[in-house]
């Protein structure tokens, strides 16, 4: 797989390297957030002595961990005194309770932590109440058209331009969900939808979106209509 250094987000993250803060990347679906997190932890493997502990929650081999008793019974274990422990975690959301692991592992003090994690879960508005205001964000982007021309490197810059929208593909994640807002989240004890779907929003230009429901992760997905 081809990848590119995205060093604008190494470099906020390295700023902030053993400052004893909760360290969260957000960020849209597939923009880049566990690679971001492995180049980190390629820098900081070059220091000898660096203990890194590298979780992946979406991982089938990781499934016991989901169980937050379990994840910090692994993390305890691969704790080492003599060294400087880094703790990095993959999709953090996916355990629950994770909040009580991480802060009682912050107040420890015997990790300096990084953690990615679905936009849903980790919004701007509810990281400070997750972790007591202890946290230093990174919102990851998509590529900048920089880094899409060092990527791509097309030959000619100008046909490089986006000329028209896409077709396909999610637009905007949102916490907002229209299913919640009516009374018929499922998952939360709502009715059950009695209408049929996908449902769109229309703008006055006669442009449409389709909605699609991610309840998994508790979020609605605005796409684009083909």
């Amino acid at each position: 797989m081809k990848l590119i250094r995205r060093d604008y987000y190494l470099n906020k993250l390295l700023a902030v390297r053993d400052i004893p803060d909760i360290k969260v990347i957000t960020g849209v679906r597939r923009s880049g957030k566990s690679k971001l997190m492995d180049a980190l932890i390629d820098i900081i493997s070059e220091d000898d002595i660096a203990n890194i502990v590298r979780i992946k929650l979406n991982l089938k081999k990781n499934e016991t961990l989901l169980y937050a008793d379990e994840l910090y019974r692994y993390i305890e274990d691969n704790y080492k005194p003599e060294m400087n422990n880094y703790l990095f975690i993959d999709e953090v959301q996916l355990c629950e309770g994770f909040e009580r692991i991480i802060n009682s592992i912050y107040e420890e003090e015997i990790y300096d932590i990084y953690l990615t994690g679905s936009n849903a879960f980790l919004l701007s508005s509810d990281l400070a109440t997750l972790f007591g205001g202890r946290v230093y964000e990174v919102s990851l982007f998509p590529f900048s058209f920089k880094e899409y021309l060092s990527y791509y490197q097309p030959a000619d810059i100008d046909k490089a331009f986006e000329l028209a929208r896409p077709s396909s593909g999610i637009l905007m994640q949102c916490r907002y969900c229209i299913r919640y807002s009516m009374g018929y989240c499922v998952k939360n004890g709502g009715k059950k939808p009695s209408w049929a779907e996908p449902l769109y929003l229309q703008l006055p230009d006669n442009r449409r979106f389709r909605l699609e429901f991610d309840c998994k992760n508790c979020q609605m997905n605005v796409c684009y209509d083909n």
